[in-house]
């Protein structure tokens, strides 16, 4: 279910009239800004036990989310996909201990895209409820809650990831204090 408020992602403007663009960079204000409003739409939709962050991209929507509803539980999932830059089967690094096939928990990651890694962990947690900021078509019938959809092409960019535009070396922080 995509999120009724549409001012934030025309804000984001992930999708353009007749050619959507193929790279969109997000800033670490538009991941917090969407984390909040996902927050808010998952708070009418608990109780919650609990919220996994999936790593590593779902790490920071994760924590987001989980301060704006009050969860101090958050697990990470971690499940890898690539042996350097070359894409392979899927991996699973870590997993955590969940009762209840996940019923009343979360599964917070920043984007399903082609949704083999959520697929994958909703196998382990069939009950939990997933929700990520951003999905695109291949991946939104694993999603429960999104925020946006993107355009399946769209290469979504991450301040996270040290090869990107907005991303802020810690020396480089350093210096801005």
């Amino acid at each position: 279910m995509s999120l009724e408020n549409k001012d934030l992602s025309m804000t984001f403007n992930y999708q353009s009239p007749g050619n959507p663009p193929k790279h969109i960079s997000v800033t670490y204000d538009e991941i917090h800004a969407h984390a909040k409003a996902l927050a808010k739409e998952l708070e009418a939709k608990g109780p919650w036990k609990g919220v996994v962050a999936v790593s590593s991209g779902g790490m920071l929507p994760a924590k987001i989310v989980a301060r704006n509803l009050g969860i101090k539980d958050i697990p990470t999932c971690s499940i890898t996909r690539y042996d350097g830059n070359k894409e392979g089967d899927l991996r699973i690094i870590r997993m955590p201990e969940i009762n209840d096939k996940g019923r009343g928990w979360l599964i917070i990651d920043e984007l399903a895209d082609k949704g083999k890694t959520l697929r994958l962990i909703k196998k382990h947690f069939p009950e939990a409820h997933i929700a990520t900021l951003y999905v695109k078509a291949e991946g939104k019938d694993v999603v429960d809650t999104y925020l946006s959809e993107v355009d399946q092409e769209t290469w979504m960019h991450y301040p996270w990831e040290d090869n990107e535009p907005t991303y802020l070396s810690p020396q480089a922080i350093l210096k801005l204090v």
